[in-house]
């Protein structure tokens, strides 16, 4: 289970605020569901690509500034699939996608046939993915000017909460399966995606909760901190 919640100090948002695999639907149908034998991909990834654009029909496009995504790429049942925490595209959560890999070329793609970003490169030998962020919007291909590069991240236990929010993070999580979730939300926290007891409770207790990076949003100054939550059972 991928998590994010914001670092503001009096509204704590929790996610684009908790995200969970296999739980809520997307705005925007997957172009394309592809079906990959090699899981070696599947992990929690850290891309450094755009934050964001501006396109038009008729002018330039226009992209943000480069900053981390955390992505998490699984397989389920027999696709892989892609999850990156608050990825928004024409105002829609496109934050789950599509995974095509051949040989060592891997493509990730959000949104629906006609609006839709793509992230496409090489994983090197060594583990490193080196690519570009492109953009195809009704038939108008656009490609950012700055590489993209990546990295699969290996995630312990033992890994420091430079956060020191994993705690807050496990009070969230014990409220959730007792139903009676007390932490304030940010009113703009639109996407937040309240899990039932019965859910958890299904899921079994939480083995561990990593930190894993913290992703800034520059259009709102906001500071989101990513963890990884590990459960017996998959969601």
């Amino acid at each position: 289970m991928f998590s994010a919640f914001s670092l503001r100090p009096h509204a704590i948002r929790l996610s684009a605020l908790l995200f969970c695999l296999l739980t809520g639907s997307v705005s925007a149908q997957p172009i394309e569901a592809v079906t990959v034998e090699d899981s070696s991909v599947a992990g929690v990834w850290k891309f450094t690509a755009p934050q964001g654009f501006s396109a038009s029909l008729l002018g330039k496009t226009r992209w943000g500034p480069m900053t981390d995504e955390f992505c998490e790429i699984e397989k389920i049942r027999t696709a892989m699939t892609v999850h990156c925490p608050g990825l928004h595209f024409d105002g829609a959560d496109i934050s789950r996608g599509t995974v095509r890999l051949n040989d060592n070329h891997l493509r990730l793609t959000w949104g629906s046939m006609l609006h839709h970003v793509a992230i496409m490169g090489t994983i090197r030998p060594t583990g490193q993915f080196e690519g570009r962020y492109s953009l195809q919007n009704l038939g108008i291909a656009s490609e950012a000017p700055d590489k993209v590069t990546g990295e699969k991240l290996t995630l312990s236990a033992s890994t420091p909460d430079t956060a020191s929010k994993s705690g807050f993070l496990a009070r969230v999580l014990s409220e959730m399966a007792q139903g009676a979730l007390t932490v304030p939300l940010d009113p703009r926290a639109t996407t937040v995606k309240i899990l039932k007891p019965d859910t958890l409770h299904s899921l079994g207790s939480v083995q561990s909760i990593i930190y894993v990076g913290e992703k800034n949003l520059s259009a709102t100054a906001d500071s989101f901190v990513v963890y990884d939550v590990e459960l017996p059972t998959a969601i």
